[in-house]
This record gives structure tokens, C-alpha cells and sequence, in this order.
């Protein structure tokens, strides 16, 4: 794919009036709809309503290379195979690269770059004779055959980088069971439950294990797939649990209680066949976001030997607090799980509460496990006082943890940064290096014991 594009070059320069800014336009063009982009509809004039996957099409009045609608594209280039596909869609291709291919670190020097391109528009053309292009007019025929093999090589070279770049790392789903209660721990677990599990392909030593605990209830989205995948390209055997009732597991969503026992399980499953997988069972790390974040928390105080590093970011630690936020600020939910879990507070459904609350049983958390809380200071869901609070409890029941603030971000930042932007967007890119830092240390120092 590398020499379709030299040759479109070639091709470009040859013509003497495409300038070969234009080609880099198309290129990069390529990789912003990839990441999934849409804000520049406006820089290509198509306005706010339009379709924002950006390709080149012919002007059939001259030998101008131009943005077009994603209609022109379809029926124009139907004929023109892409990786598989049937037929060449950008917004086929946007999805399917965005879900499966994309390389963050590659995508955000496209839009970096894009954001310098894109406004001055995705124009090029073949000049008249004069100054800038020399004594020949480039012939029609072959512009037109140009544009079309700039079109396929700036997909097809996306591509190659992002296959190149996610060839390091073995993605897979499974199936494990857990126990549908903490009394059947000893018993056969009931539960069928689905999981990702990301191994990097090429390592000299057992990988330490991530455990991460996405937020929310509805599953393991896609941008969590994404920062599965910047994490085992850190060199970490990732896994994530497609808690109870979420994504197709079996039972019931039970919000921290029985999704402790999908994470413990998972742990036992992934010791119970670390040399198959390649793995270190013995350097396991609990990283969770929100709902994930109290998971994580509960399930290193249910079993404090297991796990030798623990991240907790914008989790709930004082429910009492927390529900009494969401009822002062008009967040508390009218829905049927919200009321069956919490009723109308504390005095209605008081052991759900107590089953919930993370500064209890602090005291069973292992006394050397390192910690690493992370939080965002405009978080209107939950309170950057929530952090505080459990970094307080954990100095309290004599451990130590490091608190990270973030005075710009706001909740799941660090789930969603493809849609952050200024001060938060570099908040979240500190934070993951941090994170990133964290684990090394705390995984590695286990290492050398």
C-alpha cells in the first residue's frame, strides 16, 4: 500500500499542478473520518447537518479534485474493492477502523494535522500551463484516474498503519462462570459470563495482569475498547468482565454486589491457566472507572492477597454522601433498578447501603497495596469530595494512597478523550500517564521480589 501511494505521488508530481499538499489533505483527510471525527463539516462546507465522512470525488465540469457528499462516493467508486469490503464505504470503513483497527496514538497526529488542513479546504487542481506547473496541461483521463487512486491509497495506508500497529496485541472474547452468590464461592458457580481478554503478542516474560472494570451498566463500549487496547500495547495482559446482566452474561445487573464475584472469578480463571496464557497471576493490578471503581475497591478488600495494585478512578466511596449529591442536585433516578437498590435513601433500604458503602472494611485491605485515586474536579456526577473522602478513610485505617486532581476534567474523561478537547484533553493524556506509570511501578517492584 506504501507503493500505491508513492506512485499516486509520483503520479501527482508528474502532472506538474497538483500540489502535493493536496495529497497529504486526502491522506489525512482519511485518518480524521477514521477516528470518528465530525467537527470538520464545517471546515469542508458542508454545514452542520451534512455527512462528515470526508472523500475525494471528480467534478464532472473540470479537472478539479473536490470534496463531495458521501452519496457521490458510493456511486462513483462502487467497483473499487477495500480491504474485504464489497464495496469502498467511508462510513463502513469510519466505524469498522474506529472499532477495530484504530491506533490512538496514530489518529491524534492526524487530527493535530487535520486541524491545520482541513479549514483551508480539500481542493487541488491540475493547473493551466504557467509558472506553477510547466508548458503541459495535466490530460483529464488522468486526474481522474489520480483522484481515485489517492482516494484508495489513503484508506488503504490508514489502514496498513492501524493493522501494523494492533499486530502487537491478540484480542479475543470469552466465556467464564461465576458464582451467582458470595455462598456459592465454594460451590459451582452458576453464572455464565463474557469477557475481552487483550495479550501482547510478543514478550520475553510473563505479562502482568490488568483487571479493568469499566463504568456504567450497559457493558464494555467502544471507547473502553479502546484503552483496552493502549493498555496491553503498554505490555499488559488485559481482561475485562462483561458484568452480570450486561453485554449478554447471565443474571441479573446488581451494582457492586455480585459484579465482585464476576471480577473474583475472573481472576480465578486467569491464574487458573497463566502459563497457557502467558501470564503473571502473582502481578495483577484492579483498574476501574465509576461503578468499576467501587468493584475494584470491594473486590481487593474481599480478597487482599490477590491483587498488588489498585487504581480507583471517580468511583463512589461514601454512598450516604453520593445519593444525598444526586438528591440535592435533582440527579436522583425515578427508575425501577435506582429504587429497588436505594429506595428513597438510606433509611429505606439500609443494607443495600451498607453493601455499597466503600469506607467500610478498610481495615481489610492489604496494608502494602499501592493505591492510586484518580479524579476530576468538575465532575457533576461524582463529587471530587468522593475522592477526597477515601483517600481520608484509607489514612484513617492506616494505608496510604496518592491522589491525583484534575481541575479541568469532568466524569469518564479518561473513558472518552477522542471528544475532549483543550485543557481537559491534556489532563487526560497526564492522567493516563500516570496511571500508566503507576502500574509499572507497582507490578514491576513485585517482580523483582
Amino acid at each position: 500500500m506504501f507503493t500505491i501511494a508513492c506512485w499516486a505521488l509520483l503520479a501527482a508530481t508528474a502532472c506538474g499542478g497538483l500540489l502535493t499538499t493536496g495529497f497529504a489533505d486526502v491522506l489525512f483527510a482519511a485518518g480524521k473520518s477514521r477516528a470518528g471525527a465530525c467537527t470538520a463539516a464545517a471546515g469542508f462546507g458542508f454545514g452542520a447537518g451534512a455527512d462528515c465522512a470526508p472523500h475525494v470525488a471528480l467534478s464532472s465540469e473540470s479537472v478539479h479534485i473536490k470534496v463531495a457528499n458521501l452519496g457521490k462516493l458510493r456511486r462513483s467508486l462502487q467497483r473499487f474493492p477495500n480491504n474485504g469490503e464489497k464495496s469502498l464505504n467511508p462510513s463502513k470503513l469510519m466505524l469498522n477502523h474506529t472499532k477495530d483497527d484504530a491506533d490512538v496514538r496514530i489518529l491524534a497526529l492526524f487530527r493535530r494535522i487535520t486541524a491545520i488542513i482541513l479549514p483551508l479546504r480539500l481542493r487541488a487542481a491540475c493547473l493551466p500551463p504557467g509558472p506553477h506547473s510547466g508548458p503541459h496541461v495535466c490530460p483529464r483521463r488522468l486526474c481522474r484516474l489520480l483522484s481515485v487512486t489517492m482516494l484508495i491509497a489513503a484508506n488503504a495506508t490508514g489502514g496498513e498503519l492501524n493493522r501494523s500497529a494492533h499486530s502487537a496485541c491478540v484480542i479475543q472474547s470469552f466465556q467464564y462462570f461465576a458464582p451467582e452468590t458470595a455462598n456459592q464461592l465454594q460451590a459451582a458457580p452458576a453464572l455464565k459470563i463474557n469477557a475481552l481478554q487483550l495479550l501482547p503478542k510478543r514478550r520475553e516474560a510473563f505479562a502482568p495482569v490488568v483487571l479493568f472494570n469499566h463504568g456504567g451498566i450497559s457493558g464494555i463500549n467502544e471507547n473502553s475498547k479502546r484503552r483496552l487496547r493502549e493498555l496491553c500495547m503498554q505490555g499488559f495482559a488485559v481482561f475485562a468482565s462483561s458484568y452480570r446482566g450486561e453485554d449478554g452474561s447471565e443474571g441479573q445487573i446488581e451494582v457492586a454486589a455480585g459484579e465482585v464475584l464476576d471480577v473474583l472469578a475472573l481472576h480465578q480463571w486467569i491464574a487458573s491457566r497463566a502459563a497457557e496464557l502467558h501470564v503473571d497471576a502473582q502481578r495483577s493490578a484492579l483498574l476501574g472507572f465509576s461503578h468499576g471503581a467501587l468493584i475494584s475497591l470491594q473486590a481487593a478488600k474481599r480478597a487482599p492477597r490477590r491483587f498488588q495494585a489498585l487504581i480507583f478512578a471517580y468511583g463512589v466511596s461514601d454512598i450516604y454522601a453520593w445519593v444525598q449529591h444526586l438528591i440535592d442536585t435533582r440527579q436522583f433516578g425515578a427508575d425501577p433498578l435506582t429504587r429497588s437498590l436505594y429506595g428513597t435513601g438510606p433509611k429505606d433500604k439500609p443494607e443495600n447501603y451498607a453493601q455499597r458503602h466503600g469506607l467500610r472494611d478498610l481495615l481489610k485491605l492489604d496494608r502494602n497495596l499501592p493505591i492510586l485515586i484518580v479524579q476530576g474536579q468538575r465532575d457533576t456526577l461524582v463529587p471530587w469530595q468522593q475522592a477526597q473522602s477515601l483517600q481520608n478513610g484509607l489514612i484513617a485505617a492506616g494505608r496510604s494512597a496518592e491522589l491525583k486532581l484534575y481541575p479541568h476534567a469532568t466524569h469518564a474523561f479518561l473513558i472518552r478523550r477522542e471528544a475532549l478537547r483543550g485543557p481537559e484533553k491534556r489532563e487526560a493524556d497526564q492522567a493516563w500517564q500516570a496511571i500508566y506509570d503507576f502500574l509499572q511501578a507497582s507490578l514491576q517492584a513485585k517482580a523483582a521480589l
